[in-house]
């Protein structure tokens, strides 16, 4: 009786932490043309990366310290340009070890791209660690 219980609280957890906020985004990016157009804060943020399932996405006119976000199989993280660091949300340690070995190498084209997004000029898509 116990492991049933368990069962479905292992269950609800995973729908709720994994499964909805990763259903809620793809609805979100499958809809986001139909946002209105006047509404900068709403639409999806530019991908400028995408290397090994790691999508790596900046937002125009964002607040500071410089940052972009990492997703990786439903986790996201906002990562700092300077260091590499998570500096909020959730990256595996594998896919956080390699997100910050290519910002690291990527760093001048990322405050590149940070500049252009503050100014609302297009972003430039920078090459993934399997590009290199």
């Amino acid at each position: 009786m116990w492991q049933m219980t368990l069962r479905k609280a292992w269950l609800a957890s995973l729908f709720r932490n994994r499964l909805l906020p990763s259903l809620i985004r793809f609805v979100h990016d499958l809809f986001s043309d139909m946002l209105p157009a006047h509404d900068e804060s709403r639409k999806p943020m530019p991908t400028i990366a995408y290397f090994y399932g790691i999508g790596i996405r900046m937002y125009f006119v964002d607040h500071p310290p410089p940052h972009f976000f990492a997703t990786y199989s439903g986790h996201e993280a906002n990562v700092s340009i300077e260091t590499g660091e998570v500096i909020e949300g959730y990256l595996p340690a594998n896919a956080a070890r390699l997100v910050k070995q290519w910002a690291l190498a990527h760093r001048g084209e990322l405050e590149d791209n940070w500049r252009r997004a503050r100014t609302r000029t297009p972003l430039a898509r920078i090459a993934g660690l399997d590009n290199d």
